[in-house]
């Protein structure tokens, strides 16, 4: 998983460099975006490494994340590549993966992720759909929710290679080796 994580960051700063000519417009927030988003992984790191471990620094995390994201889409919208650059969209888009304790929130901030209709940013609406397919106990389109059903399993590999993600048996791999077989 870190691996893609690093994959996925690469290719956002190469996008970034092609897609603006100009720093983005509120480049303070991109800094708290990708400061939020820091926040947001160390915790998650440190309950990966120790599962046993107290989430209330997590949640703590997570509804911080939530109410500030909410502020931010109030006062422009869902960040743009013009607003806070490539990375920031992504990193904004994490925040909002990870805002499961708003559902509501999630299904609108992935309209508004895919009314960006950016190439680039297919994996996070794949995984961004899942998450919502989640939620609503559906089955999953794309196989990014690890264990969680998937819908017409036999094609999942060909919509994930068109959202730009590594065939399913790669990504369930990598995860099993990082959190262990499925629950």
């Amino acid at each position: 998983m870190l691996e893609y994580q690093q994959r996925r960051t690469l290719e956002l700063c190469t996008m970034e460099n092609r897609a603006r000519s100009a720093p983005p417009a509120l480049a303070a927030l991109r800094d708290e975006l990708l400061a939020m988003s820091a926040r947001d992984q160390a915790v998650r790191e440190a309950g990966i490494k120790d599962p046993a471990a107290d989430r209330s620094e997590w949640k703590a995390v997570d509804d911080a994340n939530l109410a500030r994201m909410k502020e931010i889409v109030a006062e422009h919208g869902f960040p743009t590549v013009e607003m806070v650059g490539a990375r920031g969209v992504h990193e904004a888009w994490l925040l909002v993966q990870h805002a499961d304790s708003d559902h509501a929130f999630q299904k609108d901030m992935l309209e508004r992720l895919r009314a960006l209709n950016l190439p680039w940013l297919a994996g996070d609406v794949a995984f961004l759909t899942d998450r919502v397919r989640v939620g609503d106990r559906a089955p999953q389109v794309y196989g990014t929710q690890y264990g969680w059903p998937i819908e017409d399993r036999e094609h999942v590999d060909e919509r994930r290679a068109q959202a730009g993600l590594e065939p399913l048996a790669c990504y369930n791999g990598a995860m099993e080796r990082s959190y262990g077989p499925p629950k």
